[in-house]
């Protein structure tokens, strides 16, 4: 019995082998004018850099240690299809036969390729730093950071589970969907945000966006200034716009606070719905009619700039002494509602 426990451990251990690999690639290759660059990687430092090239550098160095199965293998497959370039990472075998540890020390991405180019990305648990791209960008990762600057991609596209964003000189179309994170978005010009999020601050300065559309379960939302409609929903965070141009509003909230610098446009039509939290609205140009229903809670214009035609203690007509066509409708169920000039 003694011997056959000790062939079985014996052959336990011999099915690893304890030892520093690296694997590492380093080619050129081939992409058509405006091609797409598909990369899969899982927990990796990425750098990709759109250059004046016509073709595509790919740098890949891992360093590991530790217990690898024999029968474990690490490498890229990296094949031109199409005009396309795909770099693909690929694990074969399993280290669930033995107990072991490996030690990723250094595991790097370093892809330079032209400008013009699209990229779609699939991740696990890597960092992204992305520039010099003219083309789409389609992002999708578990866990990680991404940084994405100096770029002229018409759409950019990110999911992600848990990760940090952070945006720098854009102008793009910005569609993201994430669970828990920070977007952070410096000096970008935004025909279209779409946001959805669970729990993270959007933190948006420098620039602004056109159409917006935001949905926030968790987290807090500064804008810096919005152009074109906008839609925001709010469970459990507060929202700051320091200056609002658009044409149609639509605000809900359920837990929290609204701060917003307006810009009554000809004909412009806000509707503001709030169940608990304060509204601060501060007329910054144009007039119109607010018209504000409050359950709970003060009204209070601390300004010249209005007229009441209706002073009621739940219910308020006002008007801008500056002439205007604009309508903004607001409701609350537990706050206060601050109109300023």
């Amino acid at each position: 019995m003694k011997n056959i426990l000790f062939l079985c451990v014996f052959s336990f251990i011999s099915a690893a082998v304890t030892a520093q690999t690296t694997y590492s690639y380093n080619e050129i290759h081939k992409i058509s004018e405006g091609g797409t660059l598909h990369l899969s990687s899982n927990d990796a430092d990425v750098t990709i850099l759109g250059t004046n090239r016509s073709d595509v550098s790919v740098e890949i160095l891992r360093k590991a240690k530790g217990n690898i199965a024999k029968n474990q293998k690490f490498y890229f497959d990296v094949e031109e299809q199409g005009g396309d370039l795909y770099v693909t990472e690929v694990r074969e075998g399993n280290n669930t036969s033995f107990i072991g540890y490996l030690n990723i020390q250094k595991y790097t991405i370093k892809i330079h390729l032209p400008h013009n180019v699209k990229l779609d990305i699939e991740g696990d648990d890597d960092d992204y730093d992305i520039t010099g791209i003219n083309g789409d960008i389609k992002l999708e990762t578990e866990d990680g950071d991404i940084v994405i600057y100096d770029c002229a991609s018409p759409r950019l596209n990110i999911k992600a589970d848990d990760a940090n964003i952070a945006l720098a000189n854009l102008n793009t179309e910005f569609k993201t969907r994430f669970e828990d994170g920070e977007i952070n978005i410096h000096n970008c010009e935004l025909p279209l945000l779409d946001l959805v999020m669970d729990d993270g601050d959007l933190n948006f300065k420098n620039g602004h966006s056109v159409d917006t559309k935001i949905k926030t379960a968790d987290g807090d939302i500064y804008l810096n200034e919005v152009k074109g409609d906008l839609e925001l929903v709010l469970d459990d965070g507060d929202a700051y716009i320091n200056e609002l141009w658009s044409q149609n509003v639509d605000i809900k909230g359920y837990d929290g606070n609204v701060e917003i610098g307006v810009h009554l446009n000809v004909d412009s039509n806000y509707k503001i719905k709030m169940d608990d939290g304060d509204i601060d609205i501060n007329l910054l140009s144009g007039g119109g009619k607010i018209e504000i229903r409050c359950d709970d809670g003060n009204i209070n214009a601390r300004s010249n700039a209005y007229d009441y035609i209706t002073d009621e203690d739940h219910y308020k007509l006002l008007e801008t002494k500056i002439i205007g066509t604009a309508r903004m409708d607001i409701r609350i169920e537990d706050g206060d509602v601050r109109l300023t000039q």
